[in-house]
This record gives structure tokens, C-alpha cells and sequence, in this order.
């Protein structure tokens, strides 16, 4: 018995000096004094920029109901709208439900001022969206945009906002951007709050045969509950300013941008000829 606690003694002594040895070498290595700090503040910085609750999405099944986490939540959902901002996404192929893929181009931006493609856009249409033939009406489906106007909400479910505040990522259908800028503007008007100092009830209207999103307020939030809200700014404002993955993006064969832009082309010389 003796033994062993004499080598673990040495064990102990070969730990602790090691644990010296790799001070010493970390500090010969030419790390600055506070380090351990720098450290920590290079943590903090790294974590912003990978917003914690990029995961996280609320969607619209086709039942009428919303789905958070991977579970059906209802018809209607309480939530906090902490940040919001402008998405704008074309794609050279038709949607695949089965095998979705990354925007072709597309912009991010808090308003519709100077908006443009974002440098990670693999295929930018234009320098500018308004000076965009995707962005015309009438160059996509219905005689709709081949390039939709979205708006991206970055929200926290009101059940979890005072212990859990995990944010969750919606992007309303481009039918319902009216209705969230109207919901927006009387929210500030009526109680003179930004969006995040209130509760807001999300809904589908059954009436309206495609995907919707009705906005309604509720209250004000609470003095506890607007200071968690508060606290959630910074990292929302993060994430609803996040560009789209297009680490998948594959350049179809014979992309539909070709014909549209030949399309929108003969349209604008039409238009100048009459």
C-alpha cells in the first residue's frame, strides 16, 4: 500500500511539473501577459457572430399551424419580435421541398435603402436591387417578382422569454409583409414601444388559401419581461443581419436567369420603342 501512494506522490510531481513546463513554454512562446483575458474576449466576440439561436425556426405547416422546435405549437403563437429586417432571395431553379437549395442571390438589410445583393451572393443579378430585372414586376410567376421581398423576424416565445430566452428565426410569406409593416407601425404609435416592448399573437387567417401570418398585439410587456427583451438585442440584431448558407450552391445546367434576363430585356426595348 505504501508503494502505491509513493507513486502516486510521483505522479503527482510529474504532473505538477508538467503543468510548469507547458506555463513556462506558453509564456516563452511570446503570449502577451494577459492572455487568459484576451482569451475570453476573443470567446465573446467569436459567439456573436455565430448567434446561438440560428437553429431555431418557427414554420407554417400546411395544416394552418406553426411549428417550433420540430413540434406543432398551435394556431396561434405568443411571441416577443426583438429585431427584424429586409431578406431579399432569387433562385435559378424551382423550388425542391426534398432537395432545397441555397439562394442564387440575395440581400440583407435593415430597410429598403440602398439594398443590394450580398458579397456572398454566388450569382448577384445587379449591383443595386432596384435597378434589378428580377426585382421587376412581372418577372416572375402571376406576374409577381422573380425575386421575393421578405421580411425576417427574430423572435422569442413569450412562455420562455423571463427562463429560457432561446431566439427563433420566421420569415413572413411575402403575402403578409403588409400586414407586418401595418402591425409594426401601429405598434409604435399606439403605445410608443418598438416591437420588442410588446407581446404580439401570431395567427393564420383560414379564410386565405395560401401561407399567411396575421399580427396582433396583446400588452405591453412587463417591467421584468422588457428587460429580458432588452438583454436579446444585440444577439438578434445578429442573427436577422445573417447571410444564407451557400456553402451547397451548385450552378444548374441551363439555369432559368438567361431566359429571364432575355425576357426583361425585350420587355424594357418594347417599352422604349411604344
Amino acid at each position: 500500500m505504501a508503494k502505491r501512494k509513493k507513486s502516486s506522490s510521483k505522479k503527482k510531481a510529474v504532473s505538477t511539473s508538467r503543468s510548469k513546463s507547458v506555463a513556462k513554454s506558453k509564456k516563452s512562446a511570446g503570449l502577451p501577459t494577459n492572455w487568459r483575458d484576451q482569451i475570453k474576449e476573443d470567446i465573446e466576440e467569436e459567439s456573436e457572430r455565430v448567434p446561438s439561436g440560428a437553429g431555431n425556426t418557427i414554420k407554417q405547416t400546411g395544416k394552418g399551424t406553426f411549428t417550433y422546435q420540430g413540434a406543432d405549437v398551435g394556431e396561434e403563437l405568443e411571441v416577443v419580435i426583438i429585431d427584424h429586417a429586409i431578406v431579399k432571395k432569387w433562385f435559378e431553379t424551382d423550388y425542391d421541398e426534398d432537395n432545397p437549395s441555397p439562394p442564387s442571390c440575395f440581400a440583407v438589410k435593415l430597410s429598403q435603402t440602398n439594398i443590394a445583393p450580398h458579397e456572398t451572393s454566388p450569382a448577384p443579378q445587379a449591383d443595386i436591387c432596384d435597378d434589378c430585372e428580377m426585382n421587376e414586376w412581372g418577372s416572375g410567376r402571376k406576374r409577381g417578382k422573380a425575386c421575393s421581398d421578405k421580411h425576417r423576424l427574430a423572435v422569442v416565445p413569450l412562455d420562455v422569454l423571463l427562463t429560457s430566452p432561446d431566439l427563433a428565426m420566421i420569415e413572413v410569406p411575402v403575402t403578409s409583409g403588409a400586414l407586418f409593416r401595418k402591425h409594426v407601425k401601429s405598434v409604435n404609435k399606439a403605445v410608443d414601444l418598438p416591437c420588442y416592448g410588446v407581446v404580439t399573437t401570431l395567427s393564420v387567417d383560414e379564410h386565405i388559401d395560401h401561407q399567411n401570418i396575421v399580427f396582433s398585439m396583446e400588452r405591453e410587456l412587463k417591467e421584468s419581461e422588457l428587460a429580458a427583451a432588452f438583454g436579446l438585442r444585440k444577439e438578434a440584431r445578429a442573427m436577422v443581419l445573417e447571410a444564407y448558407d451557400v456553402s451547397g450552391y451548385q450552378k444548374p445546367k441551363g439555369s432559368k436567369s438567361s431566359s429571364k434576363k432575355k425576357k426583361a430585356t425585350k420587355k424594357k426595348r418594347r417599352s422604349r420603342v411604344s
